[in-house]
């Protein structure tokens, strides 16, 4: 948890973009490296982009519902 708090004060108070933070932390042949190989093999950025996308429309529908 204390990974994740610390990467996201490394983005969120500079200015370097998701994947130039994800390169700085990222050890050549460490263990994030490899999950990160088995991730981007199955596709995970996808499903994770569509879902976002399909969280952001259904919260439009939602939206329009209650107007």
């Amino acid at each position: 948890c204390q990974t994740i708090k610390g990467a996201l004060a490394q983005w969120c108070g500079g200015n370097c973009e998701p994947a130039e933070l994800r390169s700085m932390v990222t050890s050549k042949g460490g263990t994030t490296a490899a999950a990160l190989e088995v991730f981007e093999a199955a596709g995970l950025g996808q499903v994770l982009e569509s879902g976002i996308k399909r969280a952001a429309s259904r919260a439009a529908e939602l939206g329009r519902l209650k107007s």
